[in-house]
């Protein structure tokens, strides 16, 4: 089935089972990658977390600018209460990861697992030759000259130094 024939089928399921018709506008607009008139900051994705998470995981950058350019929370918590950043970077999605960065996410942010930007950073799978190791270095760099690219601890010692009230290190 075509992306037009998908979405016009999801337009009449959304509007008889009762979504609505804007739901169903939306939902086509964002399953077809049309162009969405209005942004809803409060957007949940398909898996119910907030969109801007759903667009990272897709590496949707024009979606996410105009998200946070209407004043979308960069900081948003998803699973695990990861924040979008610690998303991309989970994912060795570097170019997003670095894209928030520029855009101002906070690179100190650590998630229920004890995963950190830094930790992540130093232990990425990306290699040298892959197209994302660029920007994986960029990153790198931008920790480094913050103080933080040396001073990875593994998610299991975040979290026992969490609960010890030991978190963030001095």
């Amino acid at each position: 089935m075509s992306a037009r024939g998908w979405a016009l089928g999801a337009v009449i399921a959304l509007v008889v089972l009762g979504g609505g018709l804007g739901a169903a506008l939306r939902l086509g607009a964002f399953e077809t990658g049309g162009a969405m008139s209005t942004v809803d900051i409060e957007e949940k994705g398909p898996d119910g977390l907030p969109i801007i998470h759903w667009w990272v995981e897709r590496e949707e950058f024009e979606k996410i600018q105009a998200l946070l350019d209407a004043g979308g929370n960069i900081e948003e918590p998803g699973f695990q209460g990861a924040t979008p950043l610690l998303k991309a970077a989970v994912a060795d999605s570097w170019p997003m990861a670095l894209f928030l960065i520029e855009r101002g996410a906070f690179i100190g942010a650590v998630d229920r697992r004890g995963m950190t930007m830094p930790w992540l950073a130093a232990t990425s799978r990306v290699k040298e030759g892959n197209p994302d190791f660029e920007a994986l270095q960029k990153v790198r760099a931008i920790l480094n000259e913050r103080g933080m690219f040396g001073q990875y601890y593994e998610p299991n010692d975040v979290k026992k130094r969490i609960k010890e009230g030991n978190w963030p290190p001095k």
